[in-house]
């Protein structure tokens, strides 16, 4: 509400600003947030059970005579000692609200593409980004994943003044040689798109392309040119029709000096972090990190081994560059859905505004050698 929208694109800086700013001060344990609704509700009938106790049997002995309700009364200070005992008691034990996501946090961990950057909202295939003035110095190519790192992507290009094009349609993989089903029908929207966006990065006079899907999402999801389903028998089938898609789109956009990148898979968490961390200890009474464990860095790969591989395979043969997330989003074994108490994830597979500043700061050092 006090953050404003820009105009345009040239006052992203300062409004990039006050939205981190904002982030900043909104973390897992936000003691300033606005109160959880679920605690209001528990609340409620607690003071109202409370109140009617109270009522009964305390205050209505002191109207009666003392001799006829003395036993009474004495029964109900004791009922009521108890309770008020068990409840410090359990609040104690368990922190009341441990680890909790307040509401105003969900929020923002959901804006990922709505935050100051209208123009490259979901329903937007191409837009500008970082010194939109400038020439643009390479080009972010995929679907919600390429649309999660625009933060991250934006701040890299403004402190380097570089402008940068976003292209991209959520839930369509804009390749080629790739048709893309949603219930089991060809997606025209993703068609139309993909046919603009192929037509974009071709006129384009950036010097990098680079690559990011959300690449397990498609499984059972891709067909052929006739529109019939593709079965993908096992994960090297799968990884063998994206390498085949990917490397007929590096042939189609190839030109002389122009590189190529792609963003391997991140790791899944396997639920969503955000109702996972926001999950009150009433509910589920183990710690934040017992409930929300991601498991070794290892494990949590396995499911993108054969993709990881086809990947690696490709790169060896043809010039280009793997960038891998995980290598921020881990240490060592150790994977994180937040850092610093600030939530890394969106959802079970799309980043936060953290998530995205955090990987393509990683991922700067190679995007500036591929740039030079």
């Amino acid at each position: 509400k006090d953050m404003g929208q820009p105009q345009d694109q040239g006052q992203s800086e300062q409004h990039l600003e006050r939205v981190q700013g904002a982030m900043d001060d909104i973390s897992i344990e936000d003691d300033e947030g606005p109160v959880n609704p679920l605690e209001m509700l528990l609340a409620l009938p607690l003071i109202l059970g409370l109140a009617h106790v109270l009522h009964r049997w305390v205050e209505s002995p002191f109207r009666r005579p003392q001799a006829e309700n003395g036993h009474r009364f004495y029964w109900s200070q004791a009922a009521v000692t108890l309770f008020l005992a068990g409840l410090f008691a359990w609040g104690w034990q368990s922190g009341g609200w441990p680890e909790r996501v307040d509401e105003l946090t969900k929020r923002y961990a959901r804006a990922r593409d709505e935050m100051g950057f209208r123009p490259c909202s979901s329903r937007n295939w191409n837009c500008k980004i970082g010194r939109p003035n400038a020439v643009e110095r390479f080009l972010v190519v995929g679907d919600s994943h390429a649309k999660h790192l625009i933060f991250g992507i934006d701040q890299f290009a403004r402190n380097r003044g570089w402008a940068v094009r976003i292209l991209s349609e959520n839930g369509c993989a804009p390749l080629p040689d790739i048709v893309t089903l949603r219930r089991g029908a060809v997606r025209k929207t993703c068609e139309a798109s993909k046919g603009n966006i192929s037509r974009a990065v071709e006129s384009s006079p950036a010097r990098l392309v680079l690559l990011s899907f959300g690449y397990l999402g498609y499984r059972g999801a891709f067909a052929d040119a006739r529109g019939q389903a593709l079965e993908h028998d096992d994960d090297e089938a799968f990884a063998r029709y994206w390498t085949t898609a990917l490397e007929g789109a590096m042939d189609r956009w190839s030109r002389p000096g122009r590189k190529f990148a792609v963003v391997l898979p991140s790791f899944r968490p396997g639920f969503d972090p955000v109702e996972c961390l926001a999950r009150p200890a009433i509910i589920d009474r183990r710690s934040a990190g017992a409930r929300c464990n991601l498991g070794p860095r290892s494990e949590l790969e396995s499911r993108t081994r054969a993709l990881r591989g086809a990947f690696e395979a490709l790169a060896k043969r043809r010039d280009l560059t793997l960038l891998d997330p995980n290598d921020a989003l881990c240490r060592g074994e150790r994977c994180r859905i937040e850092i610093d108490r600030i939530l890394l994830f969106s959802d079970d597979h799309h980043l936060t505004m953290k998530g995205a500043l955090t990987v393509i700061d990683a991922f700067s050092p190679s995007l500036e050698a591929l740039l030079r």
